[in-house]
């Protein structure tokens, strides 16, 4: 994934740099409509990168993120939920024997225990990931 962004300060060998976040809709026939309701608009974002070209600050730059980290990103954030929403569920359905709730309500429980504890989990695991995963790759000067 490619995108125009614009070097703000230098730290070091990176580069904070801000730009509009790409919307993954911005080439879809009913952006209008959703435009109405305020849920497609720019979005500046701020972030660190790699600055391997030494870009200085106030250049335009393209930076560059790996396609298969945004994958895992997509991945950990969706799918791992959801995959913990169901097998607690399914834990919590084998379970509602012992409980006077029912088995809707031990159910339910137990899946959105599960969702919480996932996103936990990645919070927790969060810290330990370096966030430098983009690199300038041009400039436009």
């Amino acid at each position: 994934m490619r995108q125009q962004v614009y070097i703000t300060r230098l730290i070091g060998d990176t580069a904070m740099v801000t730009g509009d976040r790409q919307s993954s809709c911005g080439s879809c026939a009913g952006k209008k409509s959703c435009s109405t309701l305020g849920s497609w608009q720019s979005k500046p974002v701020e972030m660190r990168v790699d600055n391997p070209l030494a870009a200085q600050v106030g250049d335009s730059v393209d930076i560059e993120v790996d396609d298969h980290l945004v994958l895992k990103a997509s991945f950990r954030l969706y799918a791992l939920p959801m995959i913990a929403f169901l097998i607690a569920g399914f834990f919590g359905w084998g379970l509602a024997n012992l409980f006077a709730w029912g088995i809707d309500v031990t159910t339910s429980i137990a899946a959105i225990a599960g969702v919480i504890a996932c996103y936990y989990w990645i919070w927790r695991q969060d810290g330990k990931q370096d966030h430098t995963v983009a690199k300038v790759v041009a400039i436009h000067r």
